[in-house]
């Protein structure tokens, strides 16, 4: 399957350690193999493999104290150029979920924002403008799924993300959501859509991160994370993250065997709703599939569930990933913090000491700094700009 675009590779490491007592049942968004290459697997012997559509998912049981270690290359994400769906993926991408429920009210919501809309790819873009305009991110939110985000109307990407994915469903138009990170760092989750587009395949769009470029222009400004103008973000893509699963509400194989809540002890925390109710990550599921794949779901042993002393550790339930650059984009991103600190030291030294080369040195680390954004493609206009000021001060360092 083409691509539109030029893809790089990043290396991810992802590591998951069976912590709870008994036996862990773990289902994993396995790398997409026509991308992705696995270098180490620990215990590829014992994983078993379904295909869910797009997605493979692969399942093992982990005693306690078990560790699954996978290594693997995987390329950046791009929008697949896939012109046709199948009826059977037509309908998975219709469906309605428990976090991307479609009912009278997402409908009644989807219909008036596209009211005299001529086309799917009008709909989908003024629903992607009524986003931007209506809700405010926030994290953590106060419950995941469609119907809690067009209640409070706040929530992180993963909310903007399943609404977005319902209305579109509504309206009768293939949509997912798409689960994955931010293809630097450790542990940076992001979620955002697809919605496809007869004739024009499928189509990237990011409510969340369009929200916040054009109401908090300046939270990205010093990242490491690529931005893009507001509007850039329906149809278009970073090309700076990486894809876990396609889609959220995700079937499972074998069937999620979900707790009986009665016997939970009602102390033990919970650590998130959906749509209002409470929801025990790693003891429910939603009808048998999992809330989303991140890149994991487990059930825990439910003999854990039922002690009175048990304190789960939700913080590692999702494992923990990180993501490594090709080497120079790596350098480069190590080589920011310390040329930005020399900066800084340069900055101070010449408020007290005006000699020329501690200017001119004042000049050169900070157009250092900004050449580390440029040729990382991070806001390439705006470190432009600055760099003129360096330059400017280097010269005046060498030409006093």
């Amino acid at each position: 399957m083409g691509r539109q675009q030029k893809r790089r590779a990043v290396q991810v490491h992802y590591e998951f350690e069976s912590a709870e007592a008994g036996e862990t049942q773990y289902w994993l968004a396995w790398p997409d193999q026509a991308h992705s290459e696995v270098s180490t697997c620990s215990l590829e012997e014992k994983l078993k493999y379904a295909q869910i559509h797009d997605q493979t998912i692969a399942y093992t049981v982990l005693r306690q104290n078990e560790k699954l270690l996978l290594t693997y290359k995987t390329d950046v994400y791009a929008p697949s150029e896939e012109k046709a769906l199948t009826e059977a993926k037509r309908q998975f991408y219709l469906r309605s979920g428990e976090l991307a429920m479609v009912n009278e009210q997402v409908m009644e919501l989807a219909k008036s924002v596209t009211k005299g809309a001529g086309s799917d790819y009008e709909r989908a873009r003024l629903l992607f403008h009524y986003f931007v305009d209506h809700f405010k991110y926030q994290y953590p939110p106060a419950s995941r799924g469609a119907i809690s985000f067009l209640a409070e109307k706040s929530g992180d990407c993963g909310e903007y993300a399943f609404l977005y994915t319902a209305c579109c469903r509504a309206l009768d138009i293939p949509c997912r959501s798409i689960v994955g990170s931010w293809a630097h760092g450790k542990m940076q989750a992001h979620v955002w859509n697809e919605v496809f587009i007869e004739e024009k395949g499928w189509l990237p769009v990011d409510c969340s991160m369009a929200f916040i470029q054009k109401t908090r222009k300046f939270q990205f400004m010093f990242s490491s994370i690529r931005t893009l103008p507001w509007k850039a973000y329906f149809g278009k893509t970073d090309g700076q993250r990486i894809v876990f699963s396609y889609d959220a509400d995700m079937p499972l194989e074998p069937e999620y065997p979900s707790a009986d809540l009665d016997e939970i002890p009602y102390q033990i925390d919970v650590p998130m709703q959906v749509n209002g109710k409470p929801f025990y990550w790693g003891a429910q599921s939603l009808h048998g599939r999992a809330p989303y794949l991140q890149p994991c779901y487990v059930k825990i042993d439910e003999k854990n569930w039922k002690d009175p002393e048990f304190k789960p550790k939700y913080e590692g339930y999702l494992g923990h990933w990180k993501i490594k650059e090709a080497a120079a984009m790596q350098f480069l991103q190590y080589l920011k913090p310390v040329a930005l600190l020399l900066v800084l030291i340069t900055w101070i030294v010449v408020w007290f000491n005006d000699e020329p080369y501690w200017k001119a040195a004042q000049g050169g680390f900070g157009l250092l700094y900004c050449l580390t954004f440029i040729v990382r493609q991070e806001r390439i206009w705006l470190f432009s700009l600055l760099s003129i000021f360096f330059i400017l001060s280097l010269l005046a360092g060498i030409f006093p």
